[in-house]
């Protein structure tokens, strides 16, 4: 059973054949979206045991840590090298140039934003972007996974590009801007109804600022929360429909 993940685009002969014994040796198949979904069904046709369901992260509960009580109601800034080392030099350099415009922003509005290191990968990122904005900003550094999700769960907004730091945001009605370089995070934001978040680095900066903008404004915000609280439920009780799956069928 292949739990829900992104797949695809097949391009690359030597994946797509590998690939093909993969489905043939797998009893499910869940991609975590449609276009995944339809890469699969392009690849092997409509089967039963090719299915779609969310990122079942979103039942995770995270744990709250007192250590991290000076976080509540800050806005979070999760970077991805993925973000640099994935894309083209020149939107590698717009990623940077984004993000740290987002953290001046908020910084200009006193909100004082602290850097969140959600993978090992993207300290010396972190480290970097702490140096090059106007005003000295904390970068946390915590290995435990839900106990990045409880800091998360308190925070005012999030601005991420690691995806399952959108996960642990939209799952618990956190409102966020992301940024992504795969198809994945386009359908993750149309999941929770909230695409216009989703940024483009190769947009003008002041496209993206305006869509800072809409969150720093409490009462979009606030709009924007239900929105994305009463979406969670719904992509959670995909994940429980999910699970119960499994569970028949390894029972049978």
């Amino acid at each position: 059973i292949l739990l829900p993940q992104a797949f695809g685009p097949f391009n690359n002969k030597e994946v797509k054949k590998a690939f093909l014994t993969i489905v043939e040796c797998s009893t499910c198949i869940y991609a975590r979206d449609e276009i995944s979904y339809k890469h699969l069904v392009d690849l092997v046709g409509i089967q039963d045991k090719i299915r779609l369901a969310p990122d079942f992260t979103n039942l995770l509960e995270g744990i709250e840590d007192k250590k991290y009580n000076n976080l509540k109601m800050r806005p979070c800034i999760i970077p991805n090298t993925r973000m640099i080392d994935k894309q083209s030099e020149s939107s590698g350099e717009n990623y940077y140039s984004l993000i740290s415009s987002i953290i001046n922003r908020l910084i200009d509005r006193g909100l004082e934003p602290f850097i969140l290191v959600h993978e090992i990968n993207d300290v010396e990122l972190s480290d970097n972007l702490k140096k090059s904005v106007k005003k000295e900003i904390p970068v946390i550094n915590e290995e435990n996974p839900l106990l990045l999700k409880g800091i998360i769960k308190n925070c005012s907004f999030v601005i991420s590009s690691r995806f399952h730091g959108l996960i642990s945001s939209l799952s618990q009605g956190v409102p966020c801007l992301g940024a992504g370089w795969s198809h994945k995070y386009r359908m993750l934001f149309q999941d929770y109804k909230c695409l216009d978040l989703l940024m483009n680095v190769e947009d003008d900066l002041s496209i993206n600022l305006n869509k800072l903008n809409t969150l720093i404004d409490k009462s979009n915000r606030d709009l924007l929360q239900k929105t994305i609280a009463d979406n969670a439920f719904k992509q959670k009780e995909l994940s429980k429909k999910m699970w119960n799956e499994v569970k028949m069928i390894i029972s049978n």
